[in-house]
């Protein structure tokens, strides 16, 4: 029992490294995407130039928003991994 337990801490700390260690990608990919997007509409649809320059900040934005997501949701699988090891040692 104790060794199934252990295992699923295992996999929750992988669980929350894999999304840690994503963060840097999608900050990265988020811009080159709105840049990429924005010169395709330039380019297709005959947009003026500044169309890259908002694109690019929308994916800034956008990867912002995602990490913060990100980190929101690391923090509640850590509360309830600590709340639940707390409550298991004292019975």
């Amino acid at each position: 029992m104790a060794e199934n337990t252990e295992k699923k801490a295992l996999y929750r700390q992988i669980k929350i490294l894999g999304m840690i260690f994503f963060i840097p990608v999608l900050l990265a990919a988020c811009p080159i995407g709105g840049f990429f997007l924005g010169d395709y509409l330039k380019r297709r649809f005959d947009f003026p130039a500044y169309i890259i320059l908002v694109c690019l900040t929308l994916g800034f934005f956008a990867g912002i928003l995602e990490t913060i997501r990100i980190v929101k949701l690391v923090t509640t699988i850590d509360n309830k991994e600590k709340q639940g090891h707390g409550g298991a040692g004292t019975a």
